[in-house]
């Protein structure tokens, strides 16, 4: 006897009750997130050259300002080196196995955005952070809502996913490297970024998907492999729901 199998979601009942009601929130307070594409990292929504360096971490910035809507030239933008300097008591980090790669400060009506000089070597990394330091700025300064650190953190990933960047978060959410100390010894380097699990990205931009009455769309071959298999999974289980 054959049978087809009942697709299962890749996420809790609890948590994707959590991230319908938060697209819901998103979608009253801030933008229609059936209107906003999804960016890929491709020409069409980067076109500029990227060589690792502090100008790209700049031009990333203006161009987001640009889809999030925001003037960023309220933004100071810095960088530091997390193995010389001491991050203090930043608002936010977006963490990783050897520390922060990226932060947000607000000091009286001044807001910054600090990057993590090693972030400038991977460019999805580096859209992914400034995306997540970007709307802090839009949650607390533009809307003025502020939350538990906890939930703030989570909510802040959700709005790069809202605004269109679920690849860059999803795709930069593990990334593994081979490395060699030079004298025989070598081996592979995990580290995680962001807040939110990569199933919960995943579904979290199924959902997005089903809003918008498209449940196979093109970019998928942009997603790194663990996300995109979450991603059809996720579709299948809204499909079959």
């Amino acid at each position: 006897m054959f049978w087809k199998r009942k697709a299962k979601c890749p996420v809790t009942e609890e948590d994707k009750v959590w991230v319908e009601e938060k697209l819901d929130w998103f979608q009253t307070n801030f933008i229609d997130v059936c209107e906003q594409p999804t960016f890929t990292p491709t020409k069409k929504y980067f076109p500029y050259d990227f060589r690792g360096t502090e100008e790209d971490a700049e031009f990333i910035l203006d161009i987001l300002g640009d889809y999030f809507q925001l003037n960023t030239r309220r933004i100071y933008l810095d960088f530091y080196d997390q193995s010389h300097t001491d991050l203090g008591m930043g608002m936010s980090t977006q963490r990783e196995s050897k520390g922060a790669v990226g932060l947000y400060l607000q000091d009286g009506e001044e807001n910054s955005i600090l990057i993590e000089v090693g972030q400038l070597k991977d460019t999805t990394s580096l859209i992914a952070t400034i995306a997540h330091e970007l709307s802090h700025y839009l949650i607390m300064e533009e809307k003025g809502y502020y939350f538990e650190e906890t939930e703030n953190e989570f909510l802040t990933d959700m709005a790069v996913i809202a605004y269109g960047f679920g690849i860059f978060l999803g795709n930069s959410k593990f990334k593994f490297k081979q490395w060699s100390s030079g004298d025989g010894w070598g081996g592979w380097s995990a580290s995680a970024q962001g807040y939110l699990p990569q199933q919960i990205i995943a579904y979290t931009m199924a959902e997005i998907q089903r809003r918008k009455n498209d449940l196979e769309p093109e970019w998928t071959t942009h997603m790194e492999r663990n996300l995109k298999s979450y991603f059809n999974k996720s579709i299948r289980y809204i499909q079959e729901n």
